[in-house]
């Protein structure tokens, strides 16, 4: 017996109802998922069996915010062809669904032969046996649902129509798209493609096949299911193979046969005596205390907090071997500076009123279009590096260098290796990245955590953020990562401003002194102290925490209290000034400077 819907909230209800009709009028094979997409239930069996009732009603009781897909192939008698948005939405006449993300899902009647497929036309996938669509009225991850758009009968699958279509396609792979990943029935063809890419890009050495090799098992993460390991290096060594015959288009006949096998038989097991004897040499500063050279840094910190500029410093401290924030030593060296974000005039103007200088050994790339996801990119700032013997490189900002997910871990796996190339051909790598809030009550602060998966904060080095503080030309910089030497404490850095035209604008950074975050909270402390006294309150010590607490820790307070007293800003009220009504073994406080003129709540 079905459940009663009413019991159910109206997503859950709507949701049940079109999984039955799905199952009793069209008869098709339908499994819960999630907004990832993801089947939230093993889902093999439902490609040779329908869901019982209960089954279903289980689904929904168990998953509240279940989405529904269909299972297509044989099971439902259907072949779907997905169409993302800004491709070809002029497909032959059927029932038709527009998806969460403005494309177009076209049901056909199952087509015997015709598996799951990837771009088979551009922006273009079909899903038949082994695969399966999410379906409305579904919730996208964008907030929009999955709406029927055409209720026409389902029409046979228009093969001619792709036989047609793909005699007239031409031009480059939609790299972007390929890179996302695929499914099971094209993963193998997927392979190869991004494989080739990879090793006509990265080069011929061992070391360059070892990177294809991590590149190419990174992107299989994203292939559901991913292709076992074993098949994936088989894939890899055949490419290599033709790679190095000339057999494969576009290839040059560079790579020899035999590396592939290098590629996993890079590994080296150190008995602890050779360990231990091994001799790394010293350990290198390109920024000293700061920037070891060579590695992966991520400053962050809040728009308007001036990250930019201390990058900006940084790299001209560098090209002329001069000390950042005057009191940090560098080791000069060519520096390049990637730019994706801020207006050419802007930065022009910012080098200028650093006095930047034509002598200055500094390569500025701008709105390029760089995407560290792409070989193409990759490759083109490693042989600026290699060729230069560039020190530094600075990519302002990470959001606009890729393509990918930043809370997907695997994709910015993707996007950390390539930074993690740019080290090991002797560049010190520093990006600019935004903060994010902790989840939960974790006590952690903010500056703490950097935006999207945690795997970007374990795979750099080093994490500085940067905060400016309020109504002053102060800046507080925290180290909260070093991973090969020791954490440097938080210091203060000031923004030296001049006058130019008639307006502000920073000339120079400048190191004040070691940051005091207990010491600045009592401050600011004391100061909410002596404002809320000032009204002619008083107030008892039990009060003063209370109005207090949502911004100040209890020792903050007091310690506030305590220096406002010391500076006879505030003073404790005598008893026989007291109230009545005032609880006399409380300490009670106001203003020194106010004539008083009222008691406080808090009294």
């Amino acid at each position: 017996m079905r459940p009663l819907l009413g019991t159910m909230d109206d997503t859950q209800s709507e949701n049940l109802k079109a999984a039955f009709r799905y199952l009793d009028e069209y008869g098709f094979s339908v499994i819960p998922v999630g907004q990832s997409k993801q089947p939230l239930v093993p889902w093999k069996d439902y490609q040779e069996r329908y869901a019982t009732p209960e089954e279903v009603a289980k689904w929904f009781s168990e998953f509240p915010d279940a989405n529904i897909a269909i299972v297509t192939g044989r099971i439902s008698n259907l072949t779907v062809v997905d169409v993302e948005k800004g491709g070809n939405f002029h497909l032959p006449r059927t029932f038709t669904v527009r998806s969460g993300g403005d494309g177009r899902h076209f049901y056909y009647r199952y087509a015997e032969g015709v598996n799951n497929k990837v771009r088979v036309l551009e922006r273009t996938d079909i899903r038949g046996t082994g695969g399966y669509v999410v379906a409305a009225p579904s919730f996208h991850q964008s907030g929009k649902r999955y709406e029927i758009i055409d209720d026409s009968p389902i029409a046979e699958f228009p093969a001619a129509f792709f036989a047609e279509a793909r005699q007239q396609q031409s031009g480059p792979k939609d790299w972007t798209v390929l890179m996302a990943g695929t499914v099971q029935g094209s993963r193998n063809e997927s392979a190869a493609v991004v494989a080739g890419k990879f090793i006509q890009s990265f080069g011929s050495s061992p070391e360059d096949l070892f990177l294809a090799w991590q590149l190419l098992a990174a992107w299989n993460e994203r292939n559901k299911p991913p292709l076992p390991e074993g098949e994936l290096r088989q894939v890899f060594k055949s490419i290599a193979a033709k790679d190095a015959a000339g057999t494969r288009t576009g290839s040059s006949a560079r790579v020899e046969v035999d590396q592939a096998d290098k590629a996993e038989t890079k590994w080296r097991f150190w008995t602890m005596g050779e360990f231990l004897a091994q001799d790394f040499g010293p350990e290198e500063w390109l920024v000293e205390s700061l920037v070891l050279q060579p590695s992966i840094v991520a400053l962050s910190g809040n728009p308007g907090n001036f990250k930019t500029t201390i990058a900006t410093h940084i790299a001209q401290a560098v090209a002329r071997g001069t000390p950042v924030f005057g009191q940090f030593a560098t080791k000069q060296g060519p520096v390049l500076m990637i730019d994706e974000e801020n207006h050419q005039r802007h930065m022009q103007k910012r080098f200028l009123n650093f006095g930047a200088s034509e002598d200055d050994n500094i390569f500025y790339l701008s709105h390029a279009g760089v995407k560290l996801d792409q070989p193409e990119s990759c490759e083109r700032i490693l042989k600026k590096i290699k060729a230069e013997g560039i020190k530094l490189v600075t990519l302002d900002s990470f959001v606009d260098m890729h393509s990918q997910q930043e809370n997907d871990a695997v994709q910015m796996q993707v996007i950390l290796a390539a930074l993690r190339e740019f080290a090991q051909a002797g560049a010190s790598v520093v990006f600019l990245h935004h903060p994010t809030k902790p989840m939960g009550s974790s006590g952690l602060k903010t500056h703490q955590f950097l935006r999207g998966s945690s795997n970007i904060l374990a795979q750099i080095d080093t994490h500085f953020h940067v905060e400016k503080e309020k109504d002053e030309n102060l800046l507080v910089i925290r180290n909260e990562k070093m991973r090969d030497a020791g954490q440097k404490r938080p210091f203060e850095v000031e923004i030296q401003m001049a006058d130019v035209g008639g307006e502000q604008i920073p000339r120079g950074l400048a190191y004040l002194d070691v940051h005091d975050d207990e010491a600045t909270k009592a401050e600011q402390a004391s100061e909410a102290v002596v404002n809320i006294l000032e009204d002619g309150k008083f107030l008892s010590r039990k009060a003063v925490h209370e109005e207090l607490k949502e911004e100040f820790g209890k020792m903050a307070i007091d310690k506030g209290i305590g220096l406002a007293e010391k500076r006879e800003q505030i003073e404790r009220v005598p008893k026989e000034d007291l109230p009545t009504n005032a609880n006399a073994r409380e300490h009670h406080y106001r203003s020194t400077h106010v004539e008083i003129i009222d008691i406080g709540e808090g009294a």
